[in-house]
């Protein structure tokens, strides 16, 4: 074998291997990590549950689930959800004073 040809087999290998270990990088990175659209949907999904909680007395697990989705909704930026599930948990807090 000629010594171009051997270069270019090793170049050829190395931009595969870096290729090959970028995308699994990127794929791992996003599997790892919640979506926006799946955090949004999750914490949308956790006020529903505080809610129907709120409607069957269970204060203490509304509180928690709108903890819960507050976090999400304060990952998201989502101001409206933020404004109203902070409410939430202040008006359980202060229940019955």
């Amino acid at each position: 074998m000629k010594t171009g040809y051997k270069i270019t087999l090793v170049i050829v290998s190395l931009v595969l291997v870096i290729i090959a270990s970028l995308g699994i990088t990127a794929f791992n990175k996003k599997t790892e990590r919640e979506t926006a659209a799946e955090k949004s949907a999750s914490a949308g999904k956790l006020k529903g549950l505080a809610i129907k909680a709120l409607e069957k007395n269970q204060y203490d697990e509304a509180k928690t689930l709108f903890e819960e989705s507050n976090k999400k909704y304060t990952e998201l930026n989502d101001k409206d959800n933020v404004v109203d599930t902070e409410a939430q948990i202040y008006l359980l807090e202060h229940r019955g004073q």
